[in-house]
Order: C-alpha cells, then structure tokens, then sequence
C-alpha cells in the first residue's frame, strides 16, 4: 500500500511488521515510512494527535464566526506536541479543503509527517460532501513549518486582511506602530514598527510558494505575510502563539483601515492627519466621519462622499 505526499507524487512504503510480546498472541502493527521518520499506527492513535485534531476542529469553528474562514476559505494547521520529538519532526494535523469550516468534525482531519506526507485520511462521507482532499495550502504551511520552525500556521480570508492590502496598491508592506495590540505580535512592542510583508494573488494558492519563500527569507522576523486580495497567513511556535498573533494583526489592520477612512496616517507615531489623502472622508470632517461610522443611517452616501 501506498500514500501520496500532497505536494509530490513520491510515496510511502507502508509494510505490515509482524510482532510479539511474552504472554500476548502475535499482533500486526502498520509502520509508516517517510523521509525523516518510521511512524507506527499505534502513535497516530496517541490521545494527543486526537485531542489536536479536535482543537483543530473546534478553532475553525470559533474563526469562522470571526469572518476568516467563509465560504470553505482560510485553513488551520498544528503541529502535535511531543516533549520527546523536536518540533522539526513532529506530526502535523491540517485541516481539509471544500468543507465547511463550522461544522468540521475531528475525524475530518489529514495528519501528516513532518515532511510533508500523508499518513491518516479521513474517511469517505456521502453525498453531497466531497471527497477527502487535504487542504490547498499544504505546501505553503510546509515551507512556513520549515523555514520558521513554527508549531501551528494559520490562513485567514478575514475582510480586514484583505481590504488593508488595497489601499496602497503598489505597496509591498504594511507598517504600523504605536498601537497597543502590536504588543501582542512576538519580538513587538508599543513603540516599535511593525511591518508585515505583502505578496501578489495568484490563480491558485499553491503557486504561491515561491513569493512566500522569498519573502520569508527577506524577512526573517516576520510571523505573518499578507497576501494582496486575499488573505493573510500567520504563525506561532504554538497554537497558542498563532492564535494570540493572530487576533492581533486583524485588530491592527481594521485599526489602519478605519484610521484610513477617518483620513490619519496609521504608520506615523501620533496618526495625524494623512496630507496625501483623497478618500471620501476629508480631515476636516473626522467629527463627521466618526459620527457616521457610529451611525451610517444618519447620512445618504454621494459618490464616494458621505453628506
């Protein structure tokens, strides 16, 4: 038998070892071989790989009623943790593509080795559910776990993640600083600049590899890169620390994109009014724009001016 990394027609040998223990019958174990590890089915039954699966389940749920996984978008990856195992080579649970992100089960996740290889498949649901298909981003978390060392990676289609990359359409990042949340962005503080690299949209996510891998490189300290028109993806040396990050960035860049309507520059330390501004929303009307973003009912939008 064999089963396909999701990023390469290589396989993997799967052998059945037999085996026995004094006082027991001899039982048949399934050992899974990858690159850079022998995996038996005794260790992806482990408490700890559900129990990820499950967490996994249950944080698409909860960013999907934040808006970042609509539609069967954004994806959520960890890695299981194992005190005994470097986090380089522990196994990694992803969650599918095409499935509804609020109603997945744990039992819907692929696990893979820590290079890339799938080593459970969840199983085939009727229709109208589609076939198991792991998701898109696979050989992009891939490169994020490799390069960054990361313990779980997170790809969001939230709106504020989207809409900040395309104000400056030209612009290959995003800065911001002296906001209280970039404190919650690791190596950050409230003085600091955070600034958080933006790549082009492709057809398909996964010829974004390359743009994503040269900007990692080009920047080393980043845990985030924001992808224009589309999304972001963010990473932490845990679930925690992803999450955490993540929030964060989605609060800075709605910060931004309301500072942008009310006409102030988000990336100068006292967000004072932004003299290259042309939106609809002048610097001498910020009163009004503030009262209109309490209350849009109060006003009728004119063009791209609201009166």
């Amino acid at each position: 038998m064999e089963l396909l990394s999701p990023s390469s027609s290589v396989a993997i040998n799967v052998d059945v070892v037999g085996g026995s223990s004094t006082g027991m019958k001899q039982s048949q174990s399934m050992v899974l071989k990858s690159k850079s590890a022998t995996v038996s089915s005794a260790c992806l039954e482990r408490k700890e790989v559900d129990d990820t699966k499950a967490l996994v389940a249950e944080l698409c749920r909860h960013f999907y009623t934040l808006g970042w996984v609509l539609g069967t978008g954004g994806s959520v990856t960890i890695k299981v943790h194992d005190e005994s195992v470097p986090r380089s080579h522990q196994i990694i649970v992803m969650s599918p593509s095409g499935v509804q992100k609020e109603r997945m089960a744990p039992e819907e996740m692929f696990v893979m080795s820590s290079d890339g290889f799938i080593l459970s498949l969840p199983p085939l649901k009727p229709y109208p559910y589609p076939p198991p298909k792991c998701t898109d981003c696979a050989p992009l978390f891939m490169e994020v776990y490799e390069m960054c060392n990361a313990g779980a990676v997170i790809h969001s289609h939230g709106m504020e993640a989207c809409l900040v990359t395309m104000i400056n359409p030209f612009s290959k990042e995003f800065r911001i600083t002296h906001m209280e949340m970039i404190k919650g962005i690791q190596g950050h503080g409230y003085h600091d600049e955070l600034v958080v690299p933006i790549i082009e949209n492709t057809a398909l996510e996964g010829e974004l590899k390359e743009s994503l891998t040269d900007t990692i490189r080009a920047y080393p300290k980043t845990t985030a890169v924001l992808v224009r028109n589309h999304g972001v993806f963010i990473w932490g040396d845990s679930w925690i620390s992803a999450k955490t990050q993540a929030e964060c960035y989605h609060y800075l860049f709605n910060a931004a994109i309301k500072l942008h309507q009310l006409g102030l520059n988000w990336s100068s330390p006292n967000h004072g009014p932004n003299h290259a501004f042309n939106g609809g929303w002048g610097c001498g009307n910020i009163s009004r724009a503030l009262d209109c973003m309490i209350d849009p009912s109060k006003y009728r939008r004119t063009s791209s001016i609201y009166i």
